[in-house]
């Protein structure tokens, strides 16, 4: 069951329809941000690709910015939705394993296994769709 943020309805969702919903409720709201930081910033830049240090903690070591001002004094600037969406807990069985989304934030997502050794190339392909580090999914 998934219940929007400003809703009171709730209706049954798949994992797939859920994924699509959140995905279009965070879009959206991205969408209006990145308008309103251009009309602040003429030569600010959205969704700006960077590739962090070795040290950093994140797959690839690869992170999106929302929005870089631009001008002398850049700085990021991050969208921090108002709205989210909350739902119960979806289970789904896939193969051997077991789903189970406790919520979702299109823009952070966390995966917890209890695989004993998984592989660097056991979600590349997922991350390199998703993360679309060439832009071939530019288009929102």
């Amino acid at each position: 069951m998934i219940l929007s943020g400003n809703s009171s309805t709730l209706y049954p969702m798949s994992i797939e329809n859920l994924f699509s919903t959140v995905r279009e409720h965070y879009v959206q709201q991205l969408l209006e941000f990145i308008s309103e930081q251009q009309k602040l910033y003429k030569n600010g830049v959205s969704e700006l690709k960077l590739q962090l240090g070795d040290e950093s903690p994140l797959y690839n070591r690869v992170y999106c910015v929302d929005f870089l001002t631009g001008g002398e004094e850049q700085k990021v600037v991050e969208l921090a939705p108002a709205r989210t969406l909350s739902f119960d807990t979806i289970t789904q069985r896939i193969g051997k394993a077991d789903l189970f989304v406790h919520g979702m934030q299109w823009d952070a997502v966390r995966v917890q296994h209890d695989i004993a050794c998984l592989k660097d190339g056991d979600i590349a392909e997922w991350f390199e769709k998703w993360f679309d580090l060439d832009d071939v999914l530019s288009n929102l």
